[in-house]
């Protein structure tokens, strides 16, 4: 099963290109600064498309 890694996948471009990837059957990967906006999308991915997402927020702190 192939794999997409999307950063900035909470809007734009990302955001588009996430959910194109898992309507292709790609499993999902999907990072972000908004960790409310990354589970809304792997929610609402999962139900539109019925692919596997991973969502993780990347807050750059170490």
């Amino acid at each position: 099963m192939p794999v997409a890694l999307i950063t900035g996948a909470t809007r734009g471009l990302g955001h588009a290109l996430a959910f194109d990837f898992a309507r292709e059957g790609y499993v999902v990967y999907a990072t972000g600064r908004n960790g409310e906006a990354l589970d809304a999308l792997a929610k609402e991915a999962h139900g539109a498309t019925g692919s596997r997402y991973e969502a993780r927020e990347f807050s750059g702190e170490a």
